[in-house]
């Protein structure tokens, strides 16, 4: 489900219970063993059960964008045709600016959550690897560090897994985005040498910087659309299928949402 709908705007959270019998060490242990791509919550004595009428195991719901549950059952009968349904009129959020991550450390490595909240992921991340051999920390700090540096690596691995994506579909401003948000969050970071090393090569293609500028301009009028300013994205969108970068990918990317606004959608 998240392969298949992810992209537009589809998210799925599993909620797992957790205490004595199924200890939460062990809970996370699966979830990262199996590589899951859904968000997971961890709750105790899983009221959600009763919240949602939820009679046995396993138990979905899907929710609509207005928060309505609108189907309820065993997750192997929701069917795909449903989620389409009621994904239709949903606009998947874009990326946006600094990567930035608070998070609660042991008060030891306070300037290093400082760091993370400020946006200097990569020399964080360094400081919490370093301090995952300290061997004076309380298994429960320990833990706590641990999960922390999983957290900032798991968003290295989402952030190119984005641009790469990007890119296999020729969204190269995009791509672009990705990295260069990998560059400014991960200096001090091997993350930050292969970011900047993608752009190197993106900006080495003449065609590829046409295709980044148009698409530049097709973010722009998203943000114009965003913000109402119907009249303005159209004109940024024109500015690109009818001026010199016409002959670019990005040019029926900007044709197709033009053809969207114009006829009301």
């Amino acid at each position: 489900m998240v392969d298949q709908f992810e992209k537009k705007g589809f998210v799925v959270v599993g909620v797992t219970n957790v205490g004595d019998k199924e200890p939460e060490d062990k809970t996370k242990e699966f979830i990262e063993s199996n590589g899951m791509r859904a968000v997971v919550a961890l709750e105790p004595g899983l009221a959600s059960m009763d919240a949602y009428g939820f009679k046995g195991f396993p138990s979905a719901a899907l929710v609509s964008p207005k928060g309505k549950i609108v189907w309820t059952g065993h997750p192997a009968g929701l069917e795909a045709g449903v989620i389409e349904e009621n994904l239709k009129d949903v606009q998947p959020g874009r990326p946006s600016g600094d990567l930035v991550v608070e998070l609660a450390l042991p008060e030891k490595y306070s300037a290093t959550a400082k760091k993370l909240k400020s946006g200097s992921l990569g020399y964080a991340l360094n400081e919490l690897v370093k301090a995952g051999s300290d061997k004076k920390l309380s298994p429960k700090d320990a833990a706590r560090i641990d999960e922390a540096r999983r957290e900032i690596e798991a968003i290295i691995e989402r952030e190119t897994r984005r641009a790469e994506e990007a890119l296999a579909e020729k969204r190269y401003f995009d791509a672009q985005f990705a990295w260069s948000r990998l560059l400014k969050a991960f200096r001090g970071h091997d993350a930050s040498k292969s970011a900047a090393e993608q752009l190197a090569k993106l900006k080495a293609d003449p065609a590829i910087t046409r295709e980044i500028s148009a698409g530049e301009r097709i973010n722009t009028a998203l943000d114009q659309i965003d913000e109402g300013k119907t009249d303005a994205a159209l004109k940024t969108l024109r500015s690109v299928t009818t001026g010199p970068l016409g002959d670019t990918e990005e040019a029926r990317r900007a044709e197709a949402l033009a053809a969207k606004l114009e006829s009301g959608g």
